[in-house]
């Protein structure tokens, strides 16, 4: 926070800002309600925005500071901003907000449920007919945090004879479970773990490759860490591919439980 304002490295500036967005990640595994989250957003919140502003002159460098500016944002002022944005009623001097870049706001003001935010997922799509923005819609919707959204589409992903493209397929995977959802992944963890090896077992590795790292299932508490433990132990038919997505989880996982037990500061 303190020094990365003045990066003027456009490598060393977005592998920084990658690694602040993940530790964002982690923080909001760990406790997505916590005051102390609340206070790192909102600084996090702050740096990005001013780095937006700061870099007006410079397109690279803005849009690595927009990107991460939308990777953090989840104070209602700051989801506010981005409506802003979109709609047009809010400028950012140098920043021209492509289609791509609209369709980011849109999925992330949609995770974070902002009011009006399901609406503008068919408003986009009545100016962007597009594969992409289909598939784009499919990321925005998949990502609400809605558990009925999320049944529906735990559904489609499971059954392999879907007539979903499977380019939508994975954008819903992708945007499903995303970090501060934690607890509603929950409710379907016990059910994503023991649909891994019948699904294993019918589809081939260009889709596990997408299932794996999206869909196996980690809570970042010991008992998370546990389960995955026990699913390696028992699903011993596992394909390659796989078996190596659900090593890596379960590492991931533990990882997770690891840095919050060494957190200095309340989580509560």
């Amino acid at each position: 926070m303190a020094n990365l304002p003045a990066e003027h490295d456009y490598t060393l500036l977005g592998d920084v800002l990658r690694k602040v967005e993940s530790s964002k990640e982690y923080l909001d595994k760990m406790a997505p309600a916590s005051a102390y989250n609340r206070k790192i957003t909102a600084a996090l919140e702050k740096i990005t925005y001013a780095g937006m502003l700061a870099n007006g002159a410079d397109s690279n460098f803005q849009r690595s500071w927009f990107a991460a500016y939308l990777e953090v944002a989840g104070s209602k002022p700051a989801l506010a901003r981005l409506a802003a944005i979109l709609d047009g009623k809010q400028k950012v001097p140098g920043l021209k907000v492509s289609r791509d870049q609209r369709w980011a706001i849109i999925a992330t003001l949609n995770r974070q449920d902002h009011a009006g935010s399901a609406a503008l997922i068919d408003a986009e799509l009545a100016r962007d007919k597009s594969d992409s923005g289909q598939a784009a819609a499919v990321g925005a919707r998949a990502g609400r945090p809605d558990p009925a959204v999320k049944e529906q589409w735990l559904a489609t992903i499971g059954d392999l004879q879907t007539k979903v493209p499977f380019s939508r397929v994975r954008k819903a995977m992708d945007n499903l479970y995303p970090a501060r959802q934690t607890a509603l992944g929950e409710l379907t963890a016990a059910q994503r773990l023991a649909q891994l090896p019948v699904i294993d077992k019918v589809a081939g590795p260009v889709f596990m490759r997408s299932y794996g790292p999206a869909m196996i299932p980690g809570g970042c508490t010991p008992a998370s860490v546990q389960r995955l433990a026990d699913a390696d132990a028992q699903d011993k038919e596992l394909s390659a591919g796989a078996r190596r997505a659900l090593l890596v989880a379960h590492q991931e996982d533990a990882r997770c439980v690891t840095i919050k037990q060494a957190m200095t500061v309340s989580l509560r």
